[in-house]
């Protein structure tokens, strides 16, 4: 079985082998992809220091062992995964792998945007870049409460 996406041209989803086994997208060496276009800097700088705090265990091996340990490298290239998580530019790979945030006047989407963004980079920049322009543009109720006298 395979799942194609709206182009109809790479495949998405499970795709099962004639071996019976399956194997996920983000289990797949992309294709196209050399392990120089992983951003170590981002690795070394952000993730691990961030992978170390989170599960409170020190990583002991490479920055390329480490992501061998995740399936984020396979034979020596990266996995979809590998390049969407860590990729210096996922879209030169995967196009359509940015988040779009738009924001509407009132509660109801509709032709009248305010704002539209995209966000690009790999998934941790992005979902970072996102946070900060959401908090950025929330209306925060305050109230200031002065004292009687």
């Amino acid at each position: 079985m395979k799942i194609l996406d709206v182009e109809g041209k790479k495949s998405i989803g499970i795709e099962v082998k004639e071996s019976g086994v399956k194997v996920y997208w983000d289990e797949r060496v992309c294709e196209d992809a050399k392990v120089e276009d992983i951003d170590w800097e981002f690795v070394k700088n952000f993730f691990i220091p961030g992978y170390e705090k989170f599960s409170k265990k020190r990583i002991i091996g490479t920055p390329e062992e480490l992501l061998g340990a995740l399936s984020c490298i396979r034979e020596g290239k990266p996995t979809n995964a590998g390049i969407l998580l860590f990729g210096e530019k996922p879209q030169n790979f995967f196009r359509n792998s940015y988040i779009a945030l738009a924001r509407y006047k009132g509660k109801i989407e509709g032709i009248e945007r305010l704002d539209y963004k995209e966000f690009f980079g790999n998934l941790f920049h992005q979902i970072d870049e996102c946070d900060k322009y959401i908090k950025e543009h929330t209306a925060i109720m305050s109230r200031v409460i002065t004292p009687q006298s």
